[in-house]
């Protein structure tokens, strides 16, 4: 019986242990359930790191390709704004070198036309020294030295009265010979080139060569700075009245009978005054421009 009990509890035990050998297996195979779960978590939680930590990467990298790329467009950008500026620097100087050196150019040029023209005013003679001192009077100053200037306008000056006063006396002479054409051109001459206050009697002998040379036009201008004359100036009353012939032959009738009247009221007492109203009848009495007579003599 002893035997038999012993080997129930031997039976007993060993089933125990059988179930605790179960037990233990079951529990490792949990065990090994949940390292397998925490192991396949593991493994997510690693490649999620790894994804996140490319990720980062990535980022970073086009970060710094983009801050790379902004970097070397500013670079560049400055680089050809400074291009630009130095080009348009350049070109400023470049510009003003020409501008320079064209005012150097101008300037040589001009003191060179100076000095030919200052040596013609002292070569030539006659009417060539004429032209040389109208030439120089449209020689540009402002491209001249102070004392270019100076000794050329010095020069011009002395050699105007010098031109005026051979153009008056040809004229005299001229007007003398009763060579009109000569005179008018002459006694022009001196006009232009004076740089005094002509004598009154220049503007009389001019009108009166013009009406000579029918030259009406041109004769009533001298004429009619002459008859302004002072009171007692010689002439004035005969150049009153071809100033009224002059009138007429340029069909300006009214303008003719008031000179020939105001000359026959002044000069009353002229040979001229009986001729001067007779011309006023004629004028009045007639719608044709009358041709002029050969006037009196003086």
């Amino acid at each position: 019986m002893e035997i038999d009990k012993q080997l129930e509890d031997l039976k007993k035990e060993i089933i125990e242990a059988r179930n605790l050998v179960i037990k233990s297996d079951n529990q490792i195979k949990n065990l090994y359930a949940e390292l397998k779960l925490v192991s396949r978590k593991q493994e997510g939680f690693e490649r999620q790191h790894l994804i996140t930590g490319l990720s980062a990467l990535l980022l970073v990298a086009a970060l710094c390709a983009g801050g790379a790329v902004f970097y070397a467009t500013s670079e560049r950008a400055a680089a050809r704004a400074e291009a630009g500026a130095d080009a348009a620097k350049a070109r400023d100087l470049v510009a003003q070198v020409k501008q320079l050196t064209d005012d150097r150019d101008a300037r040589r040029q001009a003191s060179d036309r100076a000095a030919k023209i200052f040596a013609e005013l002292s070569e030539k003679e006659g009417p060539a020294r004429s032209a040389a001192v109208q030439q120089a009077a449209k020689a540009e100053r402002t491209l001249l030295s102070t004392l270019e200037a100076r000794a050329l306008d010095d020069k011009i000056v002395a050699l105007r009265a010098e031109v005026a006063s051979a153009a008056l006396e040809r004229g005299r002479v001229a007007f003398r010979h009763q060579e009109m054409p000569a005179a008018a051109e002459s006694l022009q001459r001196y006009l232009d080139t004076t740089t005094g206050e002509p004598e009154s009697s220049t503007f009389f002998a001019l009108g009166d060569a013009r009406f000579v040379m029918k030259d009406f036009a041109g004769a009533v201008t001298p004429l009619e700075r002459f008859v302004k004359s002072p009171p007692g100036t010689k002439n004035v009353d005969y150049a009153t009245y071809i100033l009224g012939q002059a009138y007429e032959q340029l069909g300006n009738g009214a303008k003719a009978v008031e000179i020939y009247r105001n000359g026959s009221a002044t000069f009353s007492a002229s040979q001229f005054a009986p001729l001067m109203r007779a011309r006023i009848r004629k004028v009045q009495q007639s719608t044709v421009t009358p041709d002029a007579g050969t006037a009196p003599g003086r």
